[in-house]
């Protein structure tokens, strides 16, 4: 077992800080629930953690998206639970946090 996680180059470091081991956990879950669905982004919205690159690609000016907007056809089969729903939460843009979301 010892040779396996040295290997993968798993350490633990238990004088390190809070953050530092909150990213050692986090990495791992993210690469456990990479292909799982949307899991990992939400636990990345949800932690903070891992500290994750952003690259040129990214719509919010380099940000990591923070919610997706709504489908058009959800704005036009129900407008007003739609016009409802973004005056509660705020525009329906990626840049707008969702209310349980570490900034």
């Amino acid at each position: 077992m010892t040779d396996y996680i040295d290997k993968a180059d798993l350490h633990w470091n238990e004088a390190g800080t809070l953050d530092e081991k909150m990213e050692a956990i986090h990495i791992q879950k993210y690469y456990a629930m990479f292909l799982m669905d949307m899991q990992q982004w939400f636990e990345y919205r949800r932690t903070g953690h891992p500290n994750l690159p952003k690259g040129p690609g990214l719509r919010n000016n380099g940000v990591m998206p923070a919610r997706m907007n709504y489908p058009v056809y959800v704005q036009s089969t129900n407008p007003t639970n739609y016009k409802l729903a973004v005056s509660r939460q705020g525009p329906d843009v990626i840049s707008t946090e969702v209310w349980w979301q570490k900034p």
